[in-house]
C-alpha cells in the first residue's frame, strides 16, 4: 500500500504545473540515488557485496520451479538472461517456452514433439533472472496485457531485493545490492571502474611453461584470438607482458575491438608489484582476473573485489552467500 501510495505521488508531482515542484522532485531523486549508490559501494569496498554463479542460478530455478503454478499455458522469458532461467522453469514444468516478441507475434512459442504448443493461451509465467527497479518487468506485463487483454500474466524474478520484492508476484531469492551474476559480469558495468586481465581473461592464459618466457608468451597471444571480451570500456587492463610489449599488445587490443583507458604492463625490474601501483592510480572497484591467485592476492593486499574467472570465486563476498 505504501509502495502505491508514493507511486501515485510521484505521478502527480512529476505532472505538476508547477516547475520549482518537478524540480525538487528531481533533486529528492537525484539525492536518494546518489545516496543509495554510496552506500553501495561502502558495503562493496567492506567484503558485502553477494555474487551468484551460473550453477547456482540453475540449480535454485529447478528448485523454485516446483513451487510455481503448474497450470500456466506458457513460460515467458525476458531477454536474454531471464530466458535462462524460464528454460530451466519450463522444461521442469514441461510447457512450452517463449520470449515476449515471439508471444506477441501471434502467440509464437518454442515447443517439441513432448510438449505439445498449447492450444489456447490463458495464463503465462513472465519470468527474469533478476529485477533491480522493476520497470523491464513492468513494462513487459502492460505489452502483453494490451495485446490480449484476457491474459493472466503472473510475473516472476529468481532474484529481488528488498525495495522492489513487491513488484512481482513471485520470487526465490531475497538478495541484497551489490551484486554480481557470474551471467552479466562482461556485459553489465555495476561499478564506475572496473581492471580485467588480458591473460585468462581478454585471451586465454599462456600454455603451461611458457608464461615466463614473454617473447614466446607474446608470440602466441598474437596469433590467440580473444576469450572473454566485455560489453563495456575497461578502466584498466593488467597483463604480465613487460612495458616494451606495449605496442604489439594494444595492436591485439585494438584489432579485437576491446575498448579501455589503460594498459598496465611490468617494467623489467618488477615482479609482482606492479599491479598494486597502477592500481592505485586508477583506484578500481572490481578486479576480473584470470587467475584465482591473483585474484586473492589483489582482495588480501589491496582489499579491492576480486573475481577469478578460471575458478568463478568471489573475493569479497559475503560467506555463505
Amino acid at each position: 500500500m505504501f509502495n502505491r501510495l508514493k507511486s501515485i505521488i510521484s505521478r502527480r508531482m512529476q505532472t505538476s504545473p508547477y516547475p520549482w515542484l518537478r524540480r525538487l522532485l528531481q533533486w529528492a531523486k537525484a539525492s536518494r540515488d546518489k545516496d543509495r549508490k554510496r552506500r553501495r559501494m561502502h558495503r562493496l569496498a567492506q567484503g558485502q557485496a553477494n555474487f551468484v554463479t551460473l550453477d547456482q542460478a540453475v540449480n535454485w530455478a529447478r528448485e523454485w520451479a516446483e513451487t510455481l503454478p503448474a497450470d500456466c499455458d506458457l513460460v515467458i522469458g525476458i531477454p536474454r538472461s531471464g530466458l535462462l532461467v524460464a528454460n530451466v522453469i519450463a522444461l521442469k514444468l514441461v510447457k512450452p517456452l517463449a520470449s515476449p516478441d515471439l508471444f506477441l507475434n501471434e502467440q509464437g512459442c518454442w515447443h517439441s514433439k513432448r510438449i505439445a504448443a498449447p492450444s489456447s493461451i490463458r495464463k503465462v509465467l513472465l519470468v527474469d533472472d533478476s529485477v533491480n527497479s522493476g520497470k523491464t518487468m513492468k513494462q513487459v506485463k502492460q505489452q502483453l496485457e494490451q495485446a490480449y487483454p484476457d491474459l493472466q500474466v503472473i510475473t516472476a524474478a529468481l532474484i529481488v531485493h528488498a525495495e522492489v520484492r513487491n513488484s512481482v508476484d513471485r520470487h526465490f531469492r531475497l538478495i541484497a545490492k551489490p551484486r554480481f551474476f557470474e551471467w552479466d559480469v562482461m556485459h553489465q558495468k555495476k561499478v564506475e571502474r572496473v581492471a580485467i586481465d588480458l591473460e585468462g581473461v581478454l585471451c586465454a592464459a599462456c600454455p603451461p611453461g611458457m608464461e615466463r618466457d614473454d617473447d614466446a608468451c607474446l608470440d602466441w597471444l598474437e596469433n590467440a584470438g580473444p576469450y572473454m571480451l566485455p560489453a563495456y570500456r575497461i578502466d584498466l587492463i593488467v597483463s604480465d607482458r613487460q612495458e616494451s610489449d606495449r605496442r604489439r599488445i594494444e595492436a591485439w587490443l585494438v584489432g579485437h575491438g576491446v575498448s579501455f583507458d589503460r594498459l598496465a604492463l611490468r617494467s623489467p625490474e618488477e615482479e609482482g608489484g606492479y599491479r598494486a601501483k597502477r592500481f592505485g592510480q586508477v583506484r578500481p572497484q572490481l578486479y576480473i582476473a584470470g587467475s584465482q591467485d591473483a585474484a586473492e592476492q589483489v582482495w588480501r593486499d589491496l582489499g579491492v573485489p576480486s573475481l577469478s574467472m578460471d575458478e568463478m570465486v568471489f573475493f569479497g563476498a559475503r560467506d555463505g552467500e
